[in-house]
């Protein structure tokens, strides 16, 4: 696959001239947090019709106020695929229609794929499985979560 490094300034130029070459099959699009360099990579796959995707292209932005514009006029797929990557990255697609959140609600403060946000522990999170279908009180919990020590988990319910 190869694997094009493009100026942020030329994303949606070349772009252009990729879609018009033939690269009509969206493959996908998405945002790298790269935490020791303070960017965040946005990777774009794309295809001519019919063949297995060997275009990969990236462009590297600034994290504090990460913007691009959109090519969401250029593959239908982008729409998601963008809504999606400011939505986990907090990447901001310039001239995107509509960059409403899709999983998470308004009140996230951080964008949760970011190499700098930590995850939910599940002792802090409700527990899958806890109380199956047709019990009454709760199991008890065997595993600590992980990133925790025994001096913080709770071994019953």
């Amino acid at each position: 696959m190869s694997d094009d490094v493009i100026l942020v300034e030329d994303w949606r130029e070349n772009a252009l001239a990729l879609h018009a070459s033939g690269h009509t099959w969206f493959g996908g699009l998405t945002a790298i947090d790269n935490l020791a360099l303070g960017r965040l990579e946005v990777v774009l796959v794309v295809a001519p019709p019919g063949q297995i995707p060997t275009t990969q292209w990236r462009t590297s932005i600034d994290r504090i106020a990460p913007s691009i514009d959109s090519l969401s006029d250029i593959w239908a797929g982008a729409l998601f695929a963008e809504r999606e990557t400011a939505e986990m990255f907090g990447v901001d697609f310039i001239g995107h229609p509509d960059l409403r959140p899709l999983l998470l609600p308004a009140a996230v403060a951080s964008p949760p794929l970011r190499a700098d946000v930590g995850l939910v522990r599940r002792s802090e999170a409700d527990w899958p499985g806890e109380v199956e279908p047709g019990d009454d009180k709760p199991k008890r919990r065997r595993n600590r979560a992980m990133g925790s020590d025994d001096s913080e988990w709770v071994t019953s319910v």
